[in-house]
């Protein structure tokens, strides 16, 4: 125990006794090295990022208004055709439905006649004595027969027209 009799404390009290350690520390200045940047350089990058940004939008753009127009002389074309097949749709309207067509199908398929224009009618005219009624009786012969016949042709029609239903 030798070491017991021995003091390690070490000895401040004299002034030429500051451990070489401690002055060490002191006396040392911590130097760091710092970068230089360049000012013109970070500018420059900064810069040539920020136009290749704005060409990529502007690219974006020109081509977003190109794929615009070609979709909008698509579409004119679809309205062109869907108005030349308006009109063609229109045109087949007036022309089955004109009134020269609709007499021909009339005489021929539904055989049907035109209507003369010297038909008689009967016409009941009352008289002045009491219940007596005057009548032309050749009128009312004619009209009897045409109304038969016209009859007939309508009741011929409605079986065709069942028939062709069926």
């Amino acid at each position: 125990m030798l070491q017991a009799g021995q003091s390690l404390a070490k000895v401040l009290d004299t002034p030429g006794a500051i451990q070489p350690e401690l002055q060490s520390r002191q006396s040392r200045k911590i130097r760091r090295t710092y970068k230089k940047i360049d000012c013109k350089k970070t500018w420059l990058l900064k810069g040539g990022l920020f136009f290749f940004a704005w060409a990529i939008l502007i690219v974006f753009l020109c081509i977003t208004v190109s794929t615009m127009g070609y979709q909008i002389v698509g579409l004119e074309k679809d309205i062109e055709r869907l108005q030349a097949s308006n009109q063609r749709i229109e045109y087949e309207i007036a022309q089955k439905s004109s009134l020269d067509r609709i007499e021909l199908l009339a005489t021929k398929d539904l055989g049907m006649v035109k209507a003369e224009e010297d038909l008689n009618f009967a016409v009941v005219i009352p008289s002045e004595r009491r219940g007596e009624t005057a009548v032309k009786q050749d009128s009312v012969n004619v009209a009897n027969r045409d109304q038969e016949k016209a009859l007939k042709k309508i009741y011929d029609n409605l079986i065709r027209l069942a028939a062709r239903s069926n």
